[in-house]
């Protein structure tokens, strides 16, 4: 089961900000085989009334001088020296970004190690329009988006993705082994305590989103009980 470190191995307090260079070379360090970020345009406008239209990682939108200091670009984020050796889980959260994202991502010799995932499919349709190879997970809240297994499935076969990433809290066995009979692996968020990770492990996915790489790889190192 791949270990998948949330924006990065920020989970116990005081260590590492979430999508910060800091917090993807500790997930390396902790044996994670993959991180995600979440992929925004800087909407802060400077005193002189121009706009940074930069490819950041953050989670929320950044709208001020303070938050477009801190963030890291997608730029930087993909010359860093950990992305070489990870897969790279890239969560587009905004529309309309799709270009200014493959422009950076292929340009990398390690663009095969990326994958592309996103809440909003009809990007996620963008995308496999205009770059045939990309590797899409679909992300899909089952709670928020109420629809049969049999559509999302669907849907997922239409844009070509590799797998589907669902709400940990709604999995049961039974959606698991349909999702992996249509041919998709089935990954989880997000999936912190031992408990989790121990579930995680006995439902059988192919992996986790984590803020707690290196927890997910100690529970996981022991046999199951």
């Amino acid at each position: 089961m791949l270990i998948i470190a949330h924006r990065g191995a920020h989970g116990a307090p005081g260590t590492y900000e979430e999508n910060t260079r800091d917090a993807f070379q500790a997930a390396l360090e902790m044996d994670a085989d993959a991180v995600e970020t979440d992929l925004r345009k800087c909407q802060f406008v400077d005193k002189n009334g121009k706009k940074c239209e930069q490819i950041v990682l953050s989670h929320d939108p950044i709208d001020n001088l303070e938050k477009h200091k801190n963030s890291m670009t997608l730029k930087d984020f993909l010359s860093a020296d950990f992305a070489e050796w990870m897969e790279l889980h890239l969560e587009i959260k905004e529309k309309d970004i799709i270009n200014e994202i493959c422009a950076l991502t292929s340009t990398v010799r390690f663009k095969d190690h990326i994958i592309y995932s996103s809440f909003k499919w009809l990007e996620l349709l963008k995308l496999r329009r205009k770059y045939k190879r990309a590797r899409i997970g679909m992300l899909w809240d089952q709670v928020k988006v109420k629809l049969p297994n049999w559509l999302v499935a669907l849907f997922a076969n239409i844009l070509g993705a590799e797998s589907i990433h669902l709400q940990f809290n709604e999995l049961t066995k039974e959606t698991v082994k349909y999702f992996r009979g249509k041919g998709f692996l089935v990954y989880a968020y997000t999936v912190n305590t031992e408990e989790e990770i121990d579930r995680a492990r006995k439902l059988d996915l192919d992996g986790i989103f984590t803020d707690y790489p290196s927890r997910a790889y100690d529970v996981l190192s022991r046999p199951i009980q």
